[in-house]
């Protein structure tokens, strides 16, 4: 089987969530699923992780509908959920997830004046806080779309006046974008080179994509780093090449933020911790379609 990023045949295995135990095969690894890891469990198995550029992918063929159910209601849980929205309204963030949302808007700032961006869209939003950031720097007739499951942040989204306009990517739309961001959302998806696709398609020409995943490189897999519930796993290579494939190009990408190590440890980032950074734990990627 070949990388997707790359098409290297060469690749190594880890078992999901189990980083650190050693198995020889993928029959042992199995053995040790089938007795470690609940039966119930949606996110589970190997990760074929490539030699050549880093990709890693779950092998496990998951079910479409229950990845929407999980995500509709079981990622934050109900209660939490609700708790979540009310903090949000409330204007209760922690520091470090405001350090982000600054951090990220100055990276696309660094190669075009946020007042320049009309229509915005942020897939996979929550509290959609990098929405928020750039509306400051926003015309007042800038437009700020997003994509994210469920009914439950509809009031926090009318008080900031941000339109949802679908639950899940893809969804048929109504205009183009200059602008869309995703911070933590592309490792969660089923099909990467074609998401990349879709959202060149909804890109104005010369429009601008701003990406945020895990970096999975460096130290990732000899450390006990929760997978759940991701299907994807990205080097700072192996994104670029997906980029390219897919018709962008790549206008600024790097690793960001604290070590893994130190994101383990317990460490709280703030915005000084969450700048360009070598071995960073979150990879920054821009693109244009041209």
């Amino acid at each position: 089987m070949q990388c997707s990023a790359c098409a290297s045949l060469d690749a190594k295995k880890k078992i999901y969530d189990h980083h650190l135990v050693n198995v020889i095969n993928d029959t042992e690894a199995q053995g040790y699923i089938d007795q470690n890891v609940p039966e119930h469990y949606l996110f589970k198995g190997l990760v074929r992780i490539c030699e050549s550029c880093g990709y890693g992918e779950l092998e496990t063929q998951l079910d479409e509908e229950k990845i929407a159910s999980y995500y509709d209601m079981a990622f934050w849980g109900k209660n939490n959920l609700t708790q979540r929205v009310q903090g949000a309204i409330a204007g209760d963030f922690s520091s470090t997830h405001l350090a982000r949302a600054r951090r990220q808007q100055e990276f696309i700032s660094s190669y075009r004046t946020i007042d320049t961006f009309n229509k915005v869209l942020e897939i996979g939003a929550g509290d959609a806080l990098l929405s928020r950031e750039l509306q400051k720097y926003s015309l007042t007739d800038a437009k700020f779309d997003v994509c994210e499951p469920g009914e439950h942040w509809l009031p926090y989204y009318e008080k900031y006046n941000i339109n949802k306009v679908a639950d899940f990517f893809p969804f048929k739309a109504n205009k183009t974008y200059d602008l869309i961001v995703t911070s933590h959302w592309l490792e969660h998806i089923q099909h990467v080179e074609n998401t990349l696709v879709g959202l060149g398609n909804m890109l104005e020409q010369e429009g601008l994509l701003m990406i945020e995943v895990p970096n999975t490189a460096h130290a990732y897999w000899d450390l006990p780093v929760k997978d759940t519930p991701h299907i994807h796993f990205f080097t700072e290579r192996s994104l670029s090449k997906f980029a390219a494939k897919a018709g962008f190009e790549i206008v600024d990408s790097g690793e960001f933020g604290i070590l893994f190590e130190e994101h383990k440890a317990g460490k709280p980032p703030n915005y000084e911790d969450l700048g360009r950074n070598s071995k960073g734990y979150s990879l920054l990627i821009l693109l244009r379609k041209h």
